[in-house]
């Protein structure tokens, strides 16, 4: 981000389990009626065995990176952006790979201009480089590229009291990784009014992607999705709303290149939801259902006939005078249907997970929790994962005006979980940080 609301930077170190040191610095200033914003970063760890079947090594990582952004407002009405990202990876894997290297490089330009109520346009253009390498029993070197257009138009109409949205835009990309290249086009429009008591809110969506594997005929995907949602306010404070939606994706480069006949997916979804919201609480439950057509599983890659998903999710967001809390809670059977009566649970979904965060600040120190329940989860081959609760806790202190420290205590309760099935996760860890904020002035 830039420094447009003021001058100034920040510097942090950590330090913590699995000899983690992570350092982070940033600077942002105007220089000429130009925001600069510059960072770099430097994390490491000697991590911990990724696998509970291999040969018990630690497995290390460590990645580097740095950004800057530039921001020129040439008037009220135009503005001109450009950020440019590097980021630098490398670290030991388990099995026939036992290194991995990795470096991405992204450029990006913004274009921003408001004439009047018809024309609020943001034009984006981004390129982006990807190296991929794997080192050990068979090596494997990967490249991929990309660049990505998008134009967007907002359009307000009427007055305040009852105000017509109308949005429009255009996106173009191309993306090459190994020998697949892949490219996109989509065209979409929304629509939104806000009327007294009620909102309503269409889009519609039309996407053409193109995959070629090694030189051989394009194949095309194509689909039209849309949108359509109403919103009706109650009464002062509580709010109803229901949302049908469609929703497209067609196979990633990589994905076409391991299975050329994989089919794109295709989504159906409903939600209602009723919404509370007082001065010092926001409340909501929302009852969904989602289908999917020709799920694409990421091993082997391949499609499943049909995915199915229904429940209700609850969230309380609260501030009292003694505690600050967020409940979420999610009751959820997602599940794979073949066929008219086979059906088995999606892996890796659990039927209820829930996390209840609580804060609190006391003079210079500010106490945080969270908890986190999954419940048990399938996994590839029909492996067991049980349910689990972490606990993570965060006390921070404010020094000085421009000096904070902070301990942060991860899986507290030293939880045995998995969330990859035969894959280890940390036990418990601290981690220490110190942080300096500073203000430049010209």
């Amino acid at each position: 981000k830039t420094g447009k609301l003021r001058d100034g930077g920040q510097v942090s170190v950590t330090y913590g389990s699995q000899a983690t040191k992570d350092a982070s610095a940033s600077l942002s200033q105007t220089f000429g009626g130009v925001d600069i914003a510059i960072s770099a970063a430097k994390f490491e760890t000697e991590g911990l065995d990724a696998t509970k079947t291999s040969d018990f090594d630690k497995d290390e990582f460590e990645r580097s990176s740095h950004s800057i952004a530039l921001n020129k407002h040439f008037s009220a009405q135009t503005k001109l952006a450009a950020n440019y990202k590097s980021s630098q990876s490398e670290g030991g894997l388990d099995g026939f790979y036992n290194r991995l290297e990795t470096q991405n490089t992204d450029y990006t330009l913004s274009a921003e201009h408001k004439r009047d109520a018809l024309i609020d346009a943001r034009f984006d253009i981004s390129k982006g480089k990807l190296r991929y390498d794997s080192f050990g029993a068979f090596n494997s070197f990967n490249r991929g590229k990309q660049t990505a257009l998008k134009l967007v138009n907002t359009s307000r109409l009427g007055k305040h009291e009852k105000e017509h949205i109308i949005t429009q835009g255009l996106e173009k990309s191309d993306s090459e990784y190994g020998t697949t290249d892949r490219k996109g086009q989509a065209m979409f429009i929304g629509y939104q009014i806000r009327s007294g008591k009620y909102s309503l809110q269409t889009n519609l969506r039309r996407d053409n992607i193109d995959v070629q594997n090694d030189g051989s005929s394009a194949k095309q995907f194509s689909s039209t999705s849309w949108l359509a949602g109403y919103g009706y306010q109650l009464t002062p404070n509580m709010k109803a709303s229901l949302t049908r939606s469609t929703g497209f994706r067609a196979p990633s480069a990589g994905e076409y290149s391991s299975n050329s006949n994989v089919k794109s997916e295709e989504h159906v979804s409903t939600e209602f939801s009723l919404q509370h919201l007082s001065e010092q609480s926001l409340s909501r439950m929302t009852l969904f259902t989602s289908k999917t057509d020709n799920g694409i599983q990421s091993w082997p890659i391949e499609n499943i006939e049909k995915i199915e998903n229904q429940g209700v999710e609850f969230s309380l967001d609260k501030q009292t005078d003694f505690i600050n809390f967020e409940l979420n809670l999610t009751l959820q059977d997602p599940k794979i249907k073949n066929g008219s009566s086979s059906t088995k649970s999606l892996l890796k979904r659990a039927k209820t997970f829930a996390s209840l965060n609580l804060s609190k600040a006391l003079h210079d120190y500010n106490f945080s929790s969270k908890l986190s329940y999954s419940g048990q989860r399938y996994d590839v081959g029909n492996a067991k994962m049980k349910s689990y609760l972490r606990v993570d806790a965060n006390l921070s202190r404010q020094l000085t005006p421009a000096v904070s420290a902070s301990l942060k205590l991860e899986n507290l309760t030293n939880a045995d979980y998995e969330t990859t099935a035969g894959y280890n996760t940390p036990d418990r860890s601290l981690f220490f940080t110190l942080k300096y904020n500073f203000a430049t002035t010209h």
